[in-house]
C-alpha cells in the first residue's frame, strides 16, 4: 500500500511539472526573468564557468520530454532546446567516453535510476516519445570509473505488446 501511494505522488508531482511548463513559448533572446515567468523555476540550474547558465526542466519518468535552456553570462536565452530523442541520445552519450557527468549534462537528471552493486553498474533511465513512439533510453554506468558502459533504446513495454501491428 505505501508503495502505491508513492507512486500516486509521484505521479501527480510529475504531471504538475509538466503542466507547468511551457517551453514553446520560450524563444532565444529571451532574459532569466522572462523564462522564469513563462516556465516557472527550473528543476535544475548549472551555473557555467564562463558566468552562463543552464537551466533544465525535466518531465521526469511520468513525462515525455526534457528541456535545457542556455544562457549567456549577462541573462540573455541563447539555446532553448529538447534533449530527449533517439539521434541526440546517440550522438552525445558515446559507450567508454562519456562520464556520468556527461549524461546528465546532455539528457537532464533521469527520470529513474537504479544501482545494481553486484554488478558494479547504476542505469539511468530516460522515457521519452520518439515522434509517434514511446520509448525508453537506460544508460548503463560502471559505478567504479563512472563511465557509460552501453546504451539501450526501446519502445516502451507499456505501449508495445509486441504483438502484430
Amino acid at each position: 500500500m505505501g508503495s502505491m501511494r508513492v507512486w500516486i505522488v509521484a505521479m501527480a508531482l510529475g504531471l504538475a511539472a509538466c503542466s507547468s511548463i511551457q517551453v514553446e513559448r520560450l524563444r532565444v533572446g529571451m532574459s532569466v526573468n522572462e523564462v522564469r515567468d513563462r516556465a516557472g523555476s527550473p528543476s535544475e540550474e548549472r551555473v557555467r564557468p564562463d558566468g552562463g547558465r543552464t537551466w533544465y526542466y525535466v518531465g521526469g519518468y511520468t513525462g515525455w520530454q526534457t528541456w535545457r535552456i542556455t544562457f549567456d553570462p549577462k541573462g540573455e536565452a541563447t539555446a532553448v532546446e529538447p534533449l530527449l530523442s533517439v539521434e541526440n541520445i546517440r550522438a552525445s552519450i558515446l559507450p567508454r567516453r562519456s562520464l556520468r557527468d556527461d549524461v546528465t549534462t546532455a539528457l537532464g537528471a533521469p527520470g529513474q535510476l537504479q544501482a545494481y552493486p553486484g554488478r558494479r553498474e547504476e542505469v539511468y533511465s530516460y522515457r521519452f516519445r520518439d515522434r509517434t513512439l514511446e520509448t525508453i533510453a537506460d544508460v548503463h554506468i560502471d559505478q567504479p570509473t563512472g563511465y557509460v558502459k552501453s546504451v539501450d533504446i526501446y519502445r516502451d513495454p507499456v505501449y508495445f505488446s509486441g504483438g502484430p501491428d
